[in-house]
């Protein structure tokens, strides 16, 4: 089982990061702490829960779908991952750069050109993938993830928001 740290962008309030018995006090202490083989998450926002579950590797496509989950206590949110300009990335031990195709959701669907929307009931666990192509078997781990998303009220309203969120250090399991 991989040892998962959860890193929360905008709030200092990291009652759920084990980090903060280690006397750690801020962001870029916690960032520095991550070590080479501990995956660390940090979430777009602290209203959010965002963890990743696997990184499953498919050697015959040459791509890497790595499942995550997101949930929230507000009311009913719409979610959007961006396209294009604020695209999801990933990068390689080596430095390679990987090309973002997709991610899934249920219900999800392209809401503007470059936004891909769905919405995320209050208090329920959803459970989604974000798939990435042209990454070589002989990739052992991705070193970064990041993305912007973006969230708001589903049913109108104030509550607009976007964040980016951060995966390092993701062991890939190849079949």
């Amino acid at each position: 089982m991989k040892k998962v740290v959860l890193l929360i962008v905008l709030s200092l309030s990291l009652t759920s990061c084990s980090l903060l018995d280690r006397g750690l006090k801020n962001i870029h202490e916690i960032a520095e702490t991550c070590e080479p083989n501990v995956t660390c998450i940090k979430s777009f926002s602290p209203n959010f829960e965002f963890n990743v579950l696997e990184c499953r590797g498919h050697k015959i496509e040459k791509k890497v779908d790595i499942i995550l989950t997101i949930k929230h206590s507000l009311p009913n949110q719409k979610m959007k991952f961006y396209k294009a300009s604020r695209d999801v990335v990933a990068y390689g031990e080596m430095g390679n750069s990987y090309k973002f195709k997709n991610f899934e959701f249920p219900n999800s669907e392209w809401s503007w050109i470059n936004q891909r929307a769905f919405v995320l009931p209050t208090n329920v666990l959803l459970k989604g993938k974000l798939t990435f192509e042209n990454i070589s078997p002989k990739a052992k781990k991705l070193v970064f993830v990041g993305g912007t998303i973006g969230f708001e009220n589903k049913d109108g309203g104030g509550d607009k928001g976007e964040g980016r969120f951060e995966i390092r250090n993701l062991k890939i399991d190849w079949k």
